[in-house]
């Protein structure tokens, strides 16, 4: 072999080995990248499947109600999943004797006198009714009816909230009112103004 052709052959081959590196380093990033976005799904996924196990789980929710205004009206609500529906349970005190509208309001907000929380809970966008009426509010609940002593107690398995789906009632409002709901004045029963409310968050068991 000539010193000519000996030279060109060692060019060849330091080429040829040079290419050979850059190929096999893309392959590598090429498989580390591949590798780190089936990571980052996985993740992902985890994080995805953790968020709706934890929806699925909720079981409970309460409120705890305050006055609006100078009202000393006060106690709590809460709601419980059960068998047919969510069981609600109300024990208030501080109320005028007889009976008082009790609604779940849109908005979680008890601020501005109450008026904060919007209208009542109202997806199915239906007409005011009872709580056992065919065409009702999701959130009409009917009354808390006050003894002697201004303290009412209120239980009911409701089959139209939720704490979870469409109908969830997490993130909203309890509201009691002064006066009685007659389930048929619209839009709210003529229950009048807006004394006790609370926003019903989850309850951990």
């Amino acid at each position: 072999m000539s010193k000519q052709s000996f030279h060109h052959a060692l060019r060849f081959s330091k080429f040829f080995a040079a290419a050979l590196l850059v190929i096999t380093a893309a392959s590598c990033a090429c498989k580390d990248s591949h590798a780190h976005t089936r990571q980052n799904n996985n993740k992902n996924n985890e994080v995805a499947d953790a968020g709706v196990i934890q929806i699925r789980q909720i079981k409970k929710a309460k409120a705890v109600v305050h006055g609006v205004n100078d009202n000393k009206v006060r106690g709590t609500v809460t709601f419980t999943k059960v068998i047919g529906g969510v069981k609600i349970i109300a024990d208030v005190m501080g109320l005028t004797p007889g009976k008082h509208g009790f609604h779940i309001h849109e908005f979680g907000d008890c601020g501005k006198n109450g008026e904060a929380a919007g209208a009542h809970f109202n997806p199915m966008n239906q007409k005011h009714g009872g709580p056992d009426s065919l065409e009702r509010h999701v959130g009409d609940f009917g009354n808390l009816e006050a003894d002697s002593h201004g303290h009412a107690h209120y239980e009911r398995v409701d089959k139209f909230i939720e704490l979870d789906g469409k109908n969830s009632i997490i993130g909203r409002s309890i509201m009691i009112h002064a006066d009685e709901d007659d389930f048929k004045t619209q839009p709210s029963g003529a229950s009048g103004a807006r004394i006790g409310c609370g926003t019903i968050e989850i309850e951990n068991e």
